[in-house]
């Protein structure tokens, strides 16, 4: 199907703009073309123009959109109603489309992703399960709850780890600036009193020296790195092996790996469990779902052999475990629940254990490091004062006494 980005006026001049993915322009016009609306341009979106439209609903734009639902459909109101009403609340986003592919025939799960407003999988398995229950309320307050989750989730991470990196850019940006602005200015003054320089001092002097070279070759390392991580993920599109060698690497990393591959493994735990009990057919299908609803999405390749594995018959822990390190503890959790016949419940507690537990670690490295960063540069400055002031107030109380 083509995407095609759409431009339309109501009666009372309302703008709404969208994309609608169909396979013909004449599909697109078809379903766009209704009464009360009046279609202004139609332009099927370009490759490069693909990156940068918004296409599907943002995080806060789903959560509005399936709280007012919810509660449109609970008041007895049909979903194309419920639709038309949501439009009428002065959304810039059209839902026309929608409307007429369920008047059409089509399922809401499908009209939501032909219209490319929504291709989660996991949220779509919940709609599913509503076609087939009837009950679309409950399905809405479960994307709701989960999608609650996720932006807390993100917003705690967020302020969790904003402290450390103002902290440690803040320290860094006082170190060069001491360097850079205040050391050299001090030494020259130590210059022109043709004092002897101390070894400290001396010492202070070779650093400065070396401060700016040292500072460019960093940012030039540090900047190398990252071109080169982009390429690898690049390049891993065509070599998933080295992909995922390159991440199992990132992993390994002291500190950041256990942090990142607890975050990895709290979605997609969370996505299974959720996969699991809308009632997804099997457990291969839920680990399908949940590998590609990943963020950062390049790492749902990590997940893919575990897949694999458990298609061959392997038990889901053996199989998640043998590809991607699990800590002790979930491995248990999940073996118990896969004897017990209690998965989804097992999937439960482990997204449970792994969030307080990765909460817990983020909270004890803030703690940690608000006073190591304040030795670190308290230790620096007491240097520079060793280096350059006392020697330089000795030497002149000297002279004074000559």
């Amino acid at each position: 199907m083509t995407p095609f980005r759409y431009k339309l006026k109501t009666l009372g001049g309302q703008i709404s703009k969208g994309v609608i993915a169909t396979d013909s322009s004449l599909e697109a016009r078809t379903i766009l073309s209704t009464k009360g609306f009046t279609l202004i341009s139609l332009t099927p979106l370009k490759t490069w123009q693909r990156f940068f439209q918004k296409v599907e609903l943002q995080p806060a734009a789903l959560l509005h959109f399936f709280k007012v639902l919810a509660q449109l459909c609970r008041a007895g109101l049909p979903l194309p109603d419920a639709l038309k009403a949501l439009e009428g609340e002065g959304a810039k986003q059209s839902y026309q489309p929608i409307v007429r592919l369920l008047e059409q025939g089509f399922a809401f799960s499908n009209a939501l992703k032909k219209s490319t407003l929504l291709n989660n999988e996991l949220l779509l398995s919940f709609l599913e399960q509503a076609e087939c229950s009837g009950d679309y309320p409950h399905a809405f307050d479960k994307i709701v709850t989960h999608l609650e989750w996720r932006e807390a989730l993100k917003k705690r991470l967020k302020k969790t780890l904003s402290y450390p990196l103002f902290v440690f850019t803040l320290s860094i940006a006082l170190l060069i600036f001491l360097m850079t602005f205040v050391v050299p200015q001090l030494l020259d003054l130590y210059n022109m009193s043709s004092l002897e320089i101390p070894p400290m001092t001396q010492a202070l002097l070779t650093f400065s020296n070396y401060a700016s070279p040292v500072l460019v070759g960093g940012v030039s390392i540090l900047t190398l790195a990252i071109l080169m991580s982009v390429a690898l993920i690049c390049y891993g599109r065509h070599d998933i092996s080295l992909r995922n060698r390159y991440l199992t690497s990132l992993l390994k990393i002291p500190l950041l790996g256990v942090y990142l591959r607890d975050i990895l493994l709290l979605q997609y735990t969370a996505n299974v469990h959720g996969l699991l009990e809308a009632q997804k057919d099997n457990i291969i299908g839920a680990m399908s779902c949940a590998e590609q609803n990943l963020h950062p999405s390049f790492f749902g390749t990590l997940f893919e052999q575990p897949r694999l594995y458990v298609e061959k018959g392997s038990p889901f822990s053996s199989g998640l475990h043998g590809c991607f390190p699990l800590p002790e503890t979930v491995l248990k959790m999940l073996q118990v629940g896969e004897k017990s016949g209690a998965l989804p419940t097992a999937l439960k507690h482990v997204t449970g254990y792994i969030q307080k537990n990765l909460q817990d670690s983020l909270d004890q490295f803030i703690q940690r490091l608000g006073p190591l960063m304040l030795l670190l540069v308290g230790g620096f400055l007491l240097f520079i004062i060793a280096a350059i002031f006392l020697p330089l107030y000795g030497g002149l109380g000297a002279l004074e006494g000559l």
